[in-house]
């Protein structure tokens, strides 16, 4: 079920980015799950974000082993890319209408799920760009985010 629930990237209309995929080893210990958002810690290796993570590198597309150093493939967030986040505020569902346009929220993680979080403005992440209807028009709990330029990390390097 986090696969679902976990972040999209998006593409822009305009032609966008090509999706970049890459392999890079797990951390020690990690349990994240196909779809979940991974930073690269300062030994290079994939680690899970959690609540007020503020760095991004990917969306992990296998589930962790458990195994340090497996390999793992990640798509890769590039600064400009645009992401289809769950909302959260501070654990509590919540819909687009709470929401800001261009203003920066943090993550909040939950069993293995990475929200944009309402009530997280100081580990800023991704910029809210609009709201996410279902086909009759009604408000869903998704919303489609800018990651911030600062966080990516392929474009500041390995585990800064």
């Amino acid at each position: 079920m986090a696969f679902a629930n976990n972040p999209k990237i998006v593409r822009c209309a305009d032609g966008g980015v090509p999706e970049v995929t890459d392999e890079h080893g797990e951390a020690a210990t990690q349990s994240f799950l196909k779809g979940q958002l991974v930073y690269l810690g300062t030994d290079g290796l994939l680690t899970e974000c959690a609540s007020d993570t503020v760095l991004v590198f990917g969306r992990v597309l296998e589930d962790a082993t458990g195994t340090t150093s497996t390999a793992r493939q990640v798509e890769i967030i590039k600064p400009g890319d645009k992401i289809k986040m769950k909302l959260t505020n501070g654990g509590t569902a919540t819909t687009s209408a709470s929401y800001e346009h261009g203003v920066a929220y943090g993550f909040y993680e939950a069993s293995n799920i990475i929200y944009a979080d309402l009530a997280e403005k100081t580990a800023d992440a991704v910029v809210f760009l609009h709201g996410v209807e279902d086909k009759d028009g009604t408000e869903v709990a998704w919303g489609i985010f800018q990651v911030l330029d600062g966080i990516c990390q392929i474009g500041i390097g390995v585990g800064t």
